[in-house]
């Protein structure tokens, strides 16, 4: 039997895909390699997220997406020539961000665009297919404009197209991201779709919705009510009680409380140990990767003395930003107009507990041993007196 050679069959395949990244995520796709514990964990991400109601924050009285609704409503009743809403949920990993909007699709709208990043394996949902639409740099202002216009004219086009549609279904048709389990999705292709036509057949569109700084917006919304929602103070009577991993778990962000019940109500996560999910949760306030202490960077490090030894406040946007995005910081005050955030380090005992395995990593050199702590404080002073 003779095969054709490989350049045929390159050939051949090539054609068989829209764009370059479909080859790009089909090759990801074919040499991934994941251990059946990574499989477990990331199940354990997304039975957490599925299982699980959102919880009401008991001194507030008020729920997530009570909370993102009751902002809309403001702005139904305050303004009268309203297109749609849309606003940033500046707040980092685990506050039920992404929960509070697939809970808000009950009685709204809505499209959830996650920016998590593809390579992310501590977080659920995965990075959403209109992530590369909002997030795309454009040669000018006038082709930016264009593409946000078409963004958010696709679902009102589809809404008028599809009127008996269901909150859910609208939900679940542009809210979906790529799982990793295969490189083509008929939604992707439903959306690219759409917005190809979009342009095809209204090269004028961005007069469709002038979009204009000074109309209004929802300011972005940063202060989700989620905090010490999984907290059961009756189950802490002595010390020994504070060390039980579910009580370390339940204060802070609801994040750690889901992943830690969700564990303890199926057998299957029996084979989760603590110091896995201890590994886990380093790995979340390094940027969502191992790393030994060389490979830390500035921001790392700052976000691990900030857990330990107490606030460390950058003084630039930018690294306050990428702490919010990266490192588990929390955003207690946002202005966009003014280019000001504002991040704290509340104290969270998973988080401590992450940050005390780095300061118990050493470093050895020129045969002498260095600890974790000594390095990271030196690297603190090295990045004061540079600046």
């Amino acid at each position: 039997m003779k095969y054709p050679s490989l350049s045929v069959c390159s050939s051949r395949l090539l054609d068989r895909f829209e764009l370059v990244e479909n080859l790009h995520k089909c090759v990801e796709w074919l040499t991934q390699s994941s251990t059946p514990e990574d499989k477990l964990i990331s199940q354990l991400f997304i039975d957490s997220f599925e299982r699980f109601v959102t919880l009401e924050n008991s001194k507030l009285k008020i729920k997530p997406e009570d909370y993102i609704f009751s902002k809309i409503e403001t702005y139904w009743k305050n303004n009268s020539v309203i297109y749609g809403f849309f606003t940033t949920l500046c707040q980092s990993s685990g506050f039920g961000k992404s929960k509070a909007c697939q809970n808000l699709s009950k009685k709204a709208f809505v499209v959830f665009c996650c920016l998590r990043s593809l390579n992310s394996d501590t977080g659920y949902p995965r990075r959403s297919y209109l992530a590369d639409k909002l997030t795309q740099v454009y040669p000018s202002e006038n082709l930016t404009r264009q593409n946000f216009t078409n963004y958010f004219n696709m679902f009102v086009h589809f809404l008028n197209q599809n009127e008996s549609i269901s909150y859910k279904e609208f939900f679940e048709k542009f809210s979906n991201g790529f799982d990793g389990s295969s490189p083509f999705d008929q939604h992707q292709s439903h959306i690219n779709q759409e917005l190809n036509n979009l342009e095809l057949n209204c090269p004028q569109t961005n007069k469709l919705i002038y979009y204009q700084s000074n109309k209004p917006l929802i300011f972005p919304i940063y202060l989700l009510p989620n905090w010490d929602v999984h907290t059961n103070i009756e189950s802490i009577r002595t010390p020994q009680d504070s060390l039980l991993f579910e009580n370390i778990c339940s204060f802070g962000r609801p994040l750690w409380g889901s992943l830690c019940k969700t564990k303890l109500s199926d057998k299957k996560y029996d084979q989760i140990g603590l110091r896995q999910l201890t590994s886990l949760v380093m790995k979340k306030l390094v940027g969502d990767s191992s790393k030994t202490l060389d490979q830390l960077t500035d921001n790392d490090a700052l976000a691990i003395l900030s857990c330990r030894l107490g606030e460390i406040r950058p003084l630039l946007t930018s690294t306050a930003q990428n702490l919010i995005a990266k490192n588990m910081a929390v955003c207690t005050y946002a202005n966009y107009e003014e280019n000001f955030f504002k991040i704290e380090y509340p104290s969270e005992p998973i988080l401590a507990n992450a940050a005390a395995f780095y300061f118990n990593k050493t470093k050895t050199f020129d045969n002498k041993t260095q600890s974790g702590l000594y390095f990271l404080v030196n690297k603190l002073v090295h990045m004061k007196s540079n600046q």
